[in-house]
């Protein structure tokens, strides 16, 4: 349901995960974030990463409403967030059953706060 849901929303584009020469099909509630790195926009799960055919900007109209963008470079699932770490280099959050992390820019943090407070 939700994959119809996503090509619908982007008129026909289809939401790819890549592996290498491997196309993946997770569920969209099994992805902690969502980060450019080199020019490329990769999915984190708790285990995996792939590569997504789609820009930030096009991704971030397109998810559901617990997916947050938190930085110029990053879209988070608010609903995996396990902690936020406050230091001089920056807001870090942490993921249930995860080793992975994210920074939150400052721009962001305020909104993010504000949501985790509803939600919790």
């Amino acid at each position: 349901m939700i994959k119809k849901e996503l090509q619908r929303q982007t008129k026909g584009q289809k939401l790819r995960f890549l592996q290498g020469e491997r196309q993946i099909f997770p569920k969209i509630s099994e992805i902690i974030f969502f980060q450019t790195q080199e020019g490329k926009v990769h999915a984190h799960s708790t285990t995996e990463e792939a590569e997504v055919n789609l820009k930030l900007y096009e991704l971030e109209e397109i998810l559901p409403e617990n997916f947050l963008r938190i930085s110029k470079s990053g879209i988070v699932n608010v609903d995996k967030i396990y902690a936020l770490s406050r230091s001089l280099a920056g807001n870090l959050l942490e993921f249930r059953h995860s080793q992975k992390s994210i920074y939150v820019s400052r721009r962001y943090l305020r909104m993010l706060e504000e949501l985790m407070e509803k939600r919790f």
